[in-house]
């Protein structure tokens, strides 16, 4: 016999509280409940008072017992109940869970694992069992009139998505709530699991923002106000507006009171982009510095996904701004305001020369910089022209002039677009170089220095290297160590009384030096010039090394004046000693050594004019081919429009009637002029034939030995003739006795006959055949395969 509804909902209700209820709360006790269960069922439309009555009534008596999850079964099973509206969807719901009780219970637990927060998150949950009941024939004819909905709704064991919807924004607001609660480390959320595959399947992507959020405002709490980087420190207070925006939109959708978890979902989803850039860059923040975080902030603004771009680019409009800061303090004032190391812009304290202390560093330079490298020199030149050359009011009156245009007309860099900013920094570059020129160029008469230094350091002035080391001599030929300072001036102040550099406007700034004297070193060997260029901004631009670049030409080129000059001395020797002493020699003695002069003088022909040959060619071919291409061609030869009026004192060329000259001047910068200097000597020093690396092709030795092998050769000479000299005289002196007194001097006459012919016979055979006739054809051997060099194997 089938039953009716009534008998249903009494035979299974009554099945169903004895199954929840453990025996020992009694007989009577559990009966109370299914009377109170079965009444509330039957008598007409639910009310959910009348099924919170039969809760409360039995929650102490389960939690008392210690039977929590009893409970929390039983109270899910009430729950669903009261959500039904007709006493058929009851009774099915009651055979559907008699049925099931006939199952094994299985509970599963859902946890949010996100291993990679920013990609979709991996979800387990083992689905609800659910064991279909066969319709019962006997059930009201209703059945067949219920939704799809109304009919599937009975078979989930589910919390009501109106529930979820109730406790789901404090969720996505990072706090915990009686049914998602946030694992300790708050990269876990716990899916209940009495909550269906549908619902789960939602929430499992709605709690990425929930996550996402609460890592984020983690970020905001643990390092606000706490960096020291300004670049992240904005980063920071862009995050926090960006999060309260965010918690504003969750509010706005709750407080319209969502229909679904889906419609929340959707309402919500233009966020999950935002967050996930938000998280991903605020990872970055503890692992590189404000540079490299700005430039991985800047990358996804070229970012191909326009939602990644759109935030991508608000970051980064506000993290650029204290980056714009650091620029416009240093293209303004010349200030570097960069306590982090993040510009591309830093200053070594540890250096003395001031092209050194500024540098630029090139790896350091954003993409997002357009002229880096006149942003360098803006800041650079503003020291120079403020610290080296004491242009105050000038750099005043810039800084106001844009000041003016960067603040008022723009409200700041960062507000400017890109070309506006080239714009500016090339119209600041322009005029900061113009002036700059005319301080350089024009009042410190740089190129005039050069010529200077070339006419003194290089002996391009002969008669005063000449008067040096005529009035030098002395002194020169004794120990370094015993050459004072006081003497050195003298010798200088005498040579220039003597020579045309008495009549010269810089003589002032000329003097001499001796370079690490010691026992053991003649003064020859550390006598050195010094063209003093201690005025500030002219001495900051000539550096260090540049002097010592100086000094080395000029030793090499003072040993090959002051070895010509022994040449010279030794043929006034030679030709007295022909005058004087042989003229009067009896004519057999005469004959011959007529002869030994002549060839001695022959001999000292051709170290002349290799000595005169390498001079010159190194004056012209090197020294002044470099002058040339390396100074001059980048100072003048212009092909810009803009003339610069510089003072009478820079270049001699055609006067207007204002009495100044006009050159048309290359406009370099502060680099540019210690390269172009730098890069002048570095040609001569680096020449073939100074380079010690450069070699010959045939002898496998470099030039520059090979000429000082050469040069000994010359100074052997020089000894060993002043020794022929010598015998010259005594023989002389010998024949003169023996003719005037008759003493018989026979014997010491042919001693130092043979002794001329030994000291001939070196000079000729050993020194000029043996050692420069070899010397010389290896040299021109060498010179002869190398083209830039062959016209020196003419000289020579």
């Amino acid at each position: 016999m089938a039953l009716n509804q009534e008998q249903i909902v009494k035979v299974y209700s009554n099945r169903l509280v004895k199954s929840l209820i453990p025996n020992e709360f009694g007989e009577v006790f559990i009966q109370s409940i299914i009377n109170d269960l079965q009444s509330t069922l039957l008598n007409g439309p639910i009310q959910s008072h009348d099924l919170t009555l039969i809760v409360n009534k039995l929650k102490i008596q389960f939690l008392s017992n210690n039977l929590k999850n009893e409970w929390i079964e039983f109270q899910n099973v009430i729950n669903s109940l009261s959500k039904f509206r007709s006493l058929d969807q009851i009774c099915n719901y009651l055979v559907f869970l008699d049925a099931l009780r006939s199952e094994p219970e299985q509970t599963t637990t859902s946890f949010i694992k996100p291993d990679d927060i920013l990609s979709q998150s991996s979800y387990s949950q083992s689905p609800t069992r659910l064991q279909p009941v066969p319709p019962n024939p006997n059930t009201s004819s209703t059945t067949s009139q219920l939704t799809l909905f109304q009919l599937i709704e009975p078979y989930y064991f589910t919390l009501s998505e109106q529930t979820i919807l109730t406790y789901l924004p404090y969720t996505l607001l990072g706090s915990d709530s009686k049914i998602f609660t946030f694992s300790n480390d708050f990269k876990r959320l716990e899916i209940p699991a009495d909550i269906n595959n549908s619902f789960s399947s939602l929430l499992r992507q709605i709690f990425e923002f929930a996550l996402l959020y609460k890592q984020l405002i983690l970020v905001v709490e643990n390092l606000k106000g706490k960096l020291v980087s300004a670049i992240k420190t904005a980063y920071i207070a862009i995050l926090e507006r960006q999060l309260n925006e965010y918690v504003n939109d969750i509010n706005q959708v709750f407080n319209s009171q969502p229909e679904s978890i889906l419609s929340v979902y959707n309402s919500i989803f233009p966020w999950i982009f935002k967050l996930r850039f938000l998280y991903r860059v605020s990872n970055k923040l503890n692992h590189v510095d404000g540079y490299d975080f700005l430039c991985y902030i800047y990358s996804y603004t070229k970012f191909g996904d326009s939602r990644i771009k759109k935030i991508a680019t608000l970051a980064y409009e506000e993290v650029v701004k204290p980056y714009y800061n650091i620029i416009e303090h240093w293209i303004i004032k010349g200030e570097l305001i960069d306590n982090n190391n993040e510009f591309f812009i830093t200053f070594d304290t540890n250096s003395k020369e001031f092209n050194n202390i500024i540098k630029i560093i090139p790896k350091k330079i954003p993409e997002f910089i357009k002229s880096s490298d006149k942003i360098f020199q803006i800041g650079k030149t503003l020291i120079f022209l403020d610290k080296y050359c004491g242009e105050l009011k000038w750099v005043n009156q810039y800084n106001l002039k844009f000041s003016t245009i960067i603040f008022n007309n723009y409200n700041g860099l960062s507000s400017m677009s890109t070309n506006e900013i080239v714009q500016l920094i090339d119209s600041q570059y322009q005029e900061i170089l113009t002036y700059f020129t005319q301080i350089i160029q024009g009042n410190n008469n740089m190129f005039v220095h050069l010529c200077n230094c070339k006419k003194f350091y290089f002996m391009e002035n002969n008669d005063f290297i000449d008067a040096l080391i005529i009035k030098g001599q002395k002194v020169f030929d004794g120990s370094s160590a015993d050459i004072t300072s006081t003497y050195l001036r003298k010798v200088s102040q005498e040579a220039i009384q003597i020579s045309s550099v008495k009549n010269f406007e810089y003589a002032n700034r000329v003097d001499s030096r001796s370079l690490n004297p010691q026992y053991g070193s003649l003064g020859w060997e550390t006598f050195s010039i010094d063209y003093k260029i201690d005025d500030l901004p002219m001495y900051s631009l000539f550096e260090g090394h540049q002097n010592a670049q100086y000094l080395k030409v000029f030793h090499f080129l003072w040993k090959l004046r002051h070895l010509n000059y022994l040449l010279v001395v030794n043929f006034e020797l030679f030709n007295e000693l022909n005058h004087n002493v042989v003229r009067n020699l009896p004519n057999r003695s005469k004959k011959m050594l007529n002869k030994s002069v002549t060839v001695i003088t022959i001999i000292r022909n051709h170290f002349q004019k290799f000595l005169n040959g390498l001079i010159g060619y190194l004056s012209y071919e090197v020294i002044e081919e470099s002058f040339e291409k390396n100074v001059v061609q980048k100072i003048f030869y212009n092909k810009n429009t803009q003339d610069l009026t510089l003072n009478k004192s820079f270049l001699p060329s055609v006067e207007d009637e204002n009495d100044t000259v006009k050159f048309n001047v290359n406009l370099l910068n502060v680099d540019e002029l210690v390269e172009m200097h730098g890069g002048y000597l570095n040609k001569i020093i680096n020449s073939n034939l100074l380079n010690e690396k450069v070699k010959g092709k045939e002898t496998n030795l470099s030039y520059i030995d090979q000429i000082y092998d050469i040069l000994q050769t010359i100074f052997n000479f020089v000894k060993t003739s002043k020794e022929y000299y010598s015998l010259v005289v005594n023989f002389g002196l010998l024949s003169k006795l023996d003719k005037e007194k008759n003493f018989q001097l026979e014997q010491d006459e042919e001693d130092l006959e043979f002794q001329l012919h030994k000291v001939r016979s070196k000079i000729y055979k050993d020194i000029y055949s043996n050692e420069f006739q070899l010397q010389l054809n290896d040299f021109k051997d060498d010179l002869n395969t190398d083209y830039n060099l062959k016209d020196l194997s003419k000289m020579i």
